[in-house]
């Protein structure tokens, strides 16, 4: 059985990994950052409570980031019947649509758009799990 240190040597040596590591790395800056963001945003600039908006929040990254996690495994797995680099692409439209999203949710004045776009946000921002 390969120790630690020769399992981890072996895994940086595969250039998918080092960049799953780097892709998830700023994916998951992306979720922390716009978790830190988003209430003081939503507070400020749609008067929302904190409390209205940490629920919100959690709707959204919970349930949202749910679906993206489960639904961007699912969705790879069926295309890749038919693409076989599927499993890649779909990472990146999601990581793609992130920012978008985040700016729809920013600069939207309807609560209703900025509040369907976070989730969006959140759907995209784990596809890559």
């Amino acid at each position: 059985m390969p120790g630690l240190r020769d399992t981890l040597r072996q895994l940086c040596s595969l250039p998918s990994y080092l960049r799953l590591i780097v892709g998830s790395t700023f994916g998951i800056f992306t979720v922390y950052v716009t978790g830190a963001w988003l209430p003081p945003s939503f507070i400020r600039v749609h008067h929302f409570s904190a409390h209205e908006i940490g629920a919100w929040l959690a709707l959204s990254s919970g349930l949202g980031g749910g679906w993206g996690a489960r639904g961007g495994g699912v969705l790879a797995s069926a295309l890749s019947r038919r693409w076989p680099r599927a499993d890649f692409w779909v990472v990146i439209l999601g990581t793609a649509l992130v920012c978008p999203m985040l700016l729809i949710t920013a600069l939207s004045n309807s609560i209703p758009v900025a509040l369907m776009a976070m989730f969006l946000l959140y759907v995209c921002a784990y596809l890559w799990v």
